[in-house]
């Protein structure tokens, strides 16, 4: 799942629950749920992966993350627009799973616990076609827009 769509859901459980604690716990919970939701994630060969541990990065591939990236940082910008300390936090603990996946270009992706979490966080992964992958973040983004929108 992109990481624009992580941070826009991430703000709604900031938006919509009162205690620092769940927003906390419910966003980094959160992240995993919409990656077990059918999405289109980039290039990246996941099986391979799986296999040995080894992540490519082609360069169609970076392209992919370096836009990713962008869109996040605007939705980021844009989500201090609502002065919430809750809304920040819950966005940012729904991307930190993929955050700690920055760390594989440390000497870290050779520690075991590590590789666990890398393993399991890949296992979470639903992949489906570019255009269904797509089409379902865009879904998701227009509905966590409207509600983060939505006066209460």
């Amino acid at each position: 799942m992109f990481y624009f769509v992580h941070l826009l859901v991430g703000a709604l459980v900031g938006k919509y629950f009162p205690s620092l604690f769940i927003v906390i716990i419910l966003s980094f919970l959160i992240h995993f749920v919409l990656d077990i939701l059918p999405h289109w994630d980039g290039f990246w060969d996941k099986k391979d992966y799986k296999k040995n541990y080894f992540k490519k990065l082609p360069i169609k591939n970076l392209i992919v993350e370096l836009i990713d990236i962008s869109v996040a940082v605007f939705v980021f910008i844009c989500l201090f627009n609502f002065n919430n300390f809750f809304i920040l936090i819950g966005a940012f603990f729904c991307v930190l799973p993929d955050i700690l996946k920055i760390f594989y270009l440390t000497p870290l992706k050779n520690l075991n616990f590590y590789k666990k979490y890398l393993s399991f966080h890949t296992r979470m992964q639903n992949d489906v076609s570019f255009i269904l992958g797509i089409l379902i973040q865009l879904l998701i983004s227009i509905i966590a827009i409207l509600l983060l929108i939505h006066k209460l």
